[in-house]
C-alpha cells in the first residue's frame, strides 16, 4: 500500500475499521517492519540487580492484530509509565493492519512469542488448518465491537431481521451473515451479500441495508458527518445477533506458555495496570497514540479519544467485576462460542481440555481483582 492511500485508509477507516469479526480482513498481504519498542527513547533497557549492577531486562515480542492506535492504548500506557520494566520486561509490540501478516501468521513463523488478534476466528482457523497448537490466557474485549450498522428502515436487531437482506461488508463478514441465519434457525442463503469497503457511506446512500462494522469505529464517522444514532442509524453486536466471541484475545503457543510461565505472568501484571489506568482519563492513551506510537498515521486525537471512551465499556462485563480485567471463561468458550465456530465451518475444534491457561492471570492478580 503507497504511503498516500495508506494515509487514506487510516483517516477514513476510522483507524481501526479492519480489526472485523472474519480473519480475511486483516489477512496478510505484504510483511511490515513496524515495531514498537516497549522501552521509550529515554528509558533503560536495564534495570539494577539486587547488588547495584545492572540486570537485563527480559524480552518478549508480541504480534497485535491492528494499526498502533487506540485500541491498544493500555499498551502505551504501561510502557510510558514503566509497568513492563517494574516487572523486569522490554517488550516490542509488532504493528498489525492490512499490511502486516496475521498475528497468527507472525507466531507461527517465530516473528513473535505472543499474539493479541481481534479475530478468535483467526486463531482457530490457524489451529484447524495449520495444526497449530495455541493456548489462550486472556481477552482484551468480553464483547467484541465486531457489529452490524442499519437504518431505522430496515433496522437489524436480531438474526431474524438478516432474513432476505442486501448486506454490506468486507471480505469475510458474509460468514457472520450465514452463522447468524443458521443459528437462529433461519435459511442461511437467503441474503444478498454486496462486497463493500471500510467507510459505512454505501449503506446511508442506500446501497444495501445493512453494513459489517467494528462499532468502536465506523458509528464515530458516522456522527463526525452529522448522523445521529437511533434516529439515522441503529448498531448491534455480532453478539446481539446469536454470534457470541471474545475479541483481541491473547494466544502463545503451548511450548512457549508451558516454558515461561513467570514472564507471562509479569507481563500481564503490567499490560492489565496500563489499561486500568487508562479508565482514569481516556484522552491520555489517545494522545500517545497520536503523538508517540501511531504519529505517522495521521491519526486524530477527537476520533481516539471518541473510540477509547468507546471501547472501555466493552472491556468490562459480570466476569471482569469479579476476577479483573482480561479474564477470560473456557465454560462460555464451550458453551457459546464453540457452536458460533462451528457455524461458521472451523473443523476440527480443538480439545477444550487444556486450551484456556487461567493460571497465568490467577498469578497475575494474586487473589485480587485489580492491579492497584
Amino acid at each position: 500500500m503507497d504511503p498516500m492511500s495508506r494515509r487514506r485508509f487510516v483517516r477514513t477507516a476510522g483507524v481501526g475499521a479492519g480489526a472485523l469479526f472474519l480473519p480475511q480482513v486483516l489477512a496478510a498481504c505484504g510483511s511490515s517492519d513496524d515495531t514498537t519498542e516497549g522501552s521509550s527513547a529515554d528509558s533503560p533497557t536495564t534495570t539494577a540487580g539486587s547488588d547495584g549492577a545492572p540486570a537485563e531486562l527480559d524480552t518478549i515480542r508480541q504480534a497485535n492484530g491492528w494499526i498502533n492506535n487506540v485500541e491498544f492504548g493500555g499498551i502505551w500506557l504501561a510502557i510510558e509509565n514503566g509497568y513492563f520494566a517494574d516487572q523486569g520486561i522490554d517488550p516490542t509490540f509488532l504493528e498489525g493492519g492490512p499490511n502486516a501478516p496475521a498475528p497468527p501468521v507472525a507466531v507461527a513463523a517465530g516473528d513473535a512469542q505472543i499474539g493479541q488478534d481481534p479475530s478468535m476466528l483467526r486463531i482457530f482457523q490457524a489451529m484447524a488448518e495449520g495444526g497449530d497448537d495455541y493456548v489462550l490466557f486472556g481477552t482484551q474485549f468480553q464483547t467484541s465491537p465486531s457489529g452490524v450498522i442499519s437504518t431505522p428502515a430496515r433496522p437489524v436487531e436480531t438474526a431474524e431481521d438478516l432474513v432476505g437482506i442486501k448486506f454490506l461488508g468486507q471480505p469475510g463478514a458474509e460468514a457472520n451473515v450465514k452463522a447468524a441465519l443458521k443459528l437462529g434457525g433461519f435459511d442461511d442463503t437467503d441474503y444478498e451479500f454486496i462486497p463493500a469497503g471500510f467507510t459505512p457511506e454505501p449503506l446511508m446512500e442506500g446501497q444495501g441495508e445493512a453494513y459489517s462494522a467494528f462499532l468502536t469505529n465506523q458509528p464515530l464517522i458516522l456522527a463526525e458527518q452529522g448522523y445521529v444514532e437511533g434516529e439515522d442509524y441503529i448498531t448491534a453486536t455480532w453478539e446481539q445477533l446469536g454470534l457470541p466471541l471474545y475479541s483481541n484475545v491473547m494466544f502463545a503457543p503451548r511450548s512457549y506458555v508451558e516454558e515461561n510461565h513467570d514472564l507471562l505472568v509479569r507481563f500481564m501484571r503490567a499490560l492489565i495496570l496500563g489499561w486500568e489506568v487508562n479508565e482514569d482519563d481516556p484522552e491520555v492513551a489517545a494522545r500517545l497514540s497520536v503523538e508517540k506510537f501511531g504519529v505517522d498515521l495521521g491519526l486524530d486525537l477527537n476520533q481516539q479519544i471518541a473510540e477509547n471512551e468507546t471501547q472501555i465499556p466493552l472491556h468490562r462485563g459480570p466476569l471482569t467485576e469479579e476476577k479483573g480485567l482480561f479474564w477470560i471463561d473456557p465454560d462460555r468458550i464451550a458453551d457459546e462460542m464453540y457452536p458460533v465456530l462451528e457455524a461458521v465451518g472451523v473443523d476440527p475444534l480443538p480439545p477444550l481440555d487444556g486450551l484456556v491457561d487461567l493460571t497465568i492471570l490467577e498469578d497475575a492478580f494474586d487473589g485480587k481483582t485489580t492491579m492497584r
